[in-house]
């Protein structure tokens, strides 16, 4: 869910937008997705967060790579 909101906005938006949008979801929204991972007991979800995250800063909004094996 976290690479896929910030591609949307990345693909759907200008620059401003996007850097906003960033900056709000990587300082804000995240560590609070993190919290409440953890306080459930799931930190394979808190993982795929920071991976989500991750892939955003290292793939450009037209890459071909979904950052796992699809069969």
């Amino acid at each position: 869910m976290t690479r896929n909101r910030m591609l949307y906005i990345r693909k759907n938006t200008n620059l401003t937008n996007t850097a906003l949008f960033s900056a709000y979801y990587i300082f804000i929204a995240t560590p609070k997705q993190l919290l409440i991972h953890v306080k459930n007991g799931r930190t394979d979800l808190a993982a795929q967060t920071f991976k989500g995250i991750w892939w955003n800063l290292t793939h450009s909004a037209s890459s071909s790579s979904l950052g796992y094996f699809i069969p």
